[in-house]
């Protein structure tokens, strides 16, 4: 683990432990019954250790804000469409294990609904680095979508692509798709988007302009 890493995993429980206060502090009372001895930051290290595992997903979307450089005020419908994003994209990635696991919860006559959360949720589990990182890649892109919003193109403190983008979606192959509805955009500010957005994990800009719509392939 890189120090960085470690930095923001650090202000990830530091964050998590503020927002469930009284279940942090009864970890800390709990540590330190059970080992005497200890300091306050080997206690601190440990009640934090097990606040994580009590509040997994929350912990994981903190760590994803501070990759991001996010706060706290995120629109709970944007957390919740992120997080299914980045969920979708973790299945896809690991499709076999996924697959498995939601035929053996439907195998036990669970709905189709509560076996994909419950395969899914073994997969994150699985995959802790992975998933952190997809989440991570998904708050990005609402970051880039937010600031063309609020800074349209060409005004200070506008995204530097010029583009101002729809919220990602799922093309029919699985791909990640992009849609622009807008002005006809420059050539340059497609090449723009296109280089930016190709590490982010999407696969296609959708353009909705002035013209008929065309997807272009975002380079590798």
């Amino acid at each position: 683990m890189s120090d960085r890493s470690s930095l923001l995993r650090k202000r990830a429980l530091r964050r998590l432990s503020h927002e469930q206060y009284p279940a942090y502090t009864a970890l800390y009372e709990q540590v330190l019954s059970e080992i005497p001895g200890l300091t306050r930051h080997q206690v601190r290290v440990r009640a934090w250790t097990r606040l994580r595992h009590e509040f997994p997903d929350r912990y994981r979307e903190l760590f994803a804000f501070e990759q991001c450089g996010i706060g706290s005020d995120v629109p709970s419908d944007a957390r919740a469409k992120t997080w299914q994003r980045a969920c979708a994209r973790l299945a896809e990635l690991r499709q076999a294990v996924y697959r498995s696991r939601y035929a053996q919860f439907r195998a036990q006559g669970m709905s189709s609904a509560k076996s994909y959360d419950r395969a899914i949720a073994a997969v994150r589990d699985g995959e802790p680095d992975l998933f952190a990182r997809l989440l991570a890649e998904q708050y990005q892109q609402w970051l880039a979508v937010t600031s063309a919003a609020t800074h349209p193109a060409g005004e200070p403190g506008s995204a530097s692509v010029g583009l101002s983008v729809g919220v990602a979606g799922w093309g029919g192959d699985g791909a990640v798709v992009h849609t622009y509805v807008g002005p006809r955009p420059t050539a340059h500010a497609v090449s723009a988007y296109l280089a930016t957005f190709g590490s982010f994990g999407a696969s296609w800009l959708q353009l909705r302009s002035q013209g008929p719509v065309r997807l272009t392939q975002l380079r590798a």
